[in-house]
């Protein structure tokens, strides 16, 4: 794994990453500096455990700083205090949601970020090379581009033209396409895309990739594995020992539906709703081993170095969960 391949995946990094792990000059193949086991603060897991004790309607917020395996450590915390797991500090964007949901789409012609770049030609759709991280890396491997405006008349403009000429120009002459949306594009916009690239399975490989939200981090992860795990990725409550939909966490807020809140990841001012309110709230450091989850589905380690095991946050989550029986 190269620093690269964490940098591919936006707002995975937090204010404790080493400075080697976040610059973009650094491309060797040493495995980022930064873990838990050395960065990590001590957890106190009494007082966790007191507080979850004395509450009546916990919840978890915040789980997109967190491994795939912490994130199911969480899970099962939440089943065990009947308390609520809210995905999200905050409520997602309509753009955030596309870009996070487009892999559930009935029709989807996704493709991996390894297949985009060995296309023929990159249709950008609302963005371009320069819009981040990923599309750069794009480019440093295809330059060959058309740009298209992201409104709902370019896509259908693209389904007529090529529906009746299949082999105008500028897509007759390729059989490798990707076309890239910006994570702002609208569901419904991005929606035709994705039928535009079936619709053109005859004559091209048309792959259709979105651009993961500035913040995602391993909200991928985090959505593969609560899917698997609950069969839904939003928020849920436990208190009845199943798992339910509720609420987002601001609803939940507002009509004093949680006493208490932990808080995965890095303290920032998406809590600052609750604060407001005079809600107790404990934090849990972001993950710094296990895996995570690029936004085209690739599986990416974290770290190379150190053991889950022995991970402050998993002895923590363990010792939490343990002492609540």
């Amino acid at each position: 794994m190269t620093t690269t391949d964490l940098q591919l995946i936006p707002g995975l990094a937090s204010p404790n990453d080493s400075v080697d792990a976040l610059d973009p000059t650094n491309t060797t193949d040493a495995p980022p500096t930064t873990n838990a086991s050395s960065n990590s603060p001590s957890i106190d897991t009494k007082a966790f455990v007191t507080a979850l004790t004395n509450c009546r309607a916990p919840a978890i917020v915040g789980l997109t700083d967190w491994s795939i395996e912490h994130v199911g450590m969480a899970i099962d915390l939440a089943r065990k205090i009947r308390g609520k797991l809210i995905p999200y500090a905050l409520n997602p964007t309509p753009s955030n949601t596309t870009a996070n949901q487009d892999w559930r789409r009935p029709v989807s012609m996704q493709d991996s970020l390894d297949q985009v770049a060995n296309c023929e030609l990159i249709i950008w759709v609302g963005c371009d090379g320069n819009r981040n991280s990923i599309t750069q890396w794009i480019v440093a491997r295809q330059l060959r581009a058309a740009f298209v405006k992201p409104d709902l008349d370019s896509v259908l403009n693209y389904r007529r033209t090529f529906g009746n000429q299949p082999d105008a120009e500028p897509l007759g002459q390729y059989t490798r396409i990707a076309v890239v949306l910006d994570a702002s594009v609208e569901s419904h916009v991005a929606s035709q895309w994705h039928h535009f690239a079936a619709e053109r399975q005859n004559n091209a490989r048309i792959a259709v990739l979105t651009l993961p939200d500035d913040h995602a981090a391993n909200t991928r992860g985090m959505h593969e594995i609560m899917a698997w795990r609950l069969g839904a990725t939003g928020p849920t409550d436990f208190a009845d020992g199943s798992p339910k939909p509720c609420a987002d966490l601001h609803t939940l807020l507002d009509i004093g539906a949680i006493d208490f809140m932990v808080f995965a990841g890095c303290c920032s001012d998406h809590i600052s709703h609750a604060i407001t309110r005079n809600i107790p709230i404990l934090t849990l450091p972001p993950s710094r081993i296990g895996h995570v989850m690029r936004f085209d589905g690739i599986m990416l380690p974290f770290s190379t170095t150190g053991h889950l095991d022995n991970d402050p946050l998993t002895v923590a989550l363990t010792k939490i969960t343990g002492e609540l029986s």
